[in-house]
């Protein structure tokens, strides 16, 4: 039995925790009850379709992988992204009827960054996840939280004690809880390595409103193409 690394739990960043926890548990039980595993990073290209939140970012994953037989694994993985930048143009009202004028227009740019953390099931619907030849096809889903980062910029400034504003000022973060689904393809390009790319989507399941948001209705809605290496321990 290894020693379980208990300095991992004084880590700040929960989800980064919880990442490195899972890694050191998979190679344990694969060597324990001889499960393979596997660990893959990948990269790619991210874009929001929320309306009034569109951009693209890119993204980094880490992610491990334990494999129940040849078809089937259980996942767990840890996503960061870039910065996205996107603006709105939006009208502030006036809390008094003796205020004038009664409406304010104004720009609110916006930046917003994200972490994800899921666990999941990969399923093989050709191949298998140790095939040496040919191209191997595969579909994930799971379920994931996700940490986002937003700050709003009013251009030019308003006094919010004179005019209600649709979206705060400043800095914040919000959680949201996610159904994660993807496809992906990968070829062998040596012993125990393979390259693979992925089309992956993060769906947002109903979360706490929050007033640095243009827009609440299930935000962000997330699409991806990544690009990636696993590896076969």
């Amino acid at each position: 039995m290894f020693p379980f690394p208990w300095r991992i739990l004084l880590i700040k960043e929960i989800p980064l925790r919880i990442f490195l926890i899972f890694c050191l548990m998979f190679p344990v039980a694969a060597v324990s009850q001889y499960i393979p595993f596997s660990g893959a990073t990948d990269a790619g290209v991210q874009y929001n379709f929320s309306r009034q939140q569109r951009f693209v970012v890119l993204n980094h994953t880490l992610q491990a992988q334990l494999h129940i037989n040849r078809r089937d694994a259980l996942y767990v993985w840890l996503a960061y992204t870039t910065t996205g930048r996107f603006k709105n143009k939006l009208t502030a009202s006036a809390r008094s009827v003796s205020q004038s004028p009664q409406s304010l227009p104004f720009q609110n740019k916006s930046s917003m960054q994200f972490r994800h953390f899921s666990i999941g099931w990969k399923r093989y619907l050709k191949g298998t996840y140790d095939a040496e030849r040919l191209i191997s096809v595969y579909a994930l889903a799971g379920f994931g939280i996700l940490f986002g980062n937003i700050k709003n910029q009013h251009m030019p400034a308003v006094d919010t004690s004179l005019y209600a504003v649709p979206v705060l000022f400043g800095r914040s973060q919000f959680t949201r809880l996610t159904y994660d689904a993807g496809m992906g393809a990968e070829t062998p390009l040596g012993t125990d390595a393979f390259l693979y790319g992925e089309i992956k989507c993060w769906l947002v399941a109903d979360g706490y409103p929050s007033m640095y948001l243009v827009n609440n209705n299930r935000t962000p809605r997330m699409g991806m193409l990544n690009l990636g290496i696993r590896i076969l321990f």
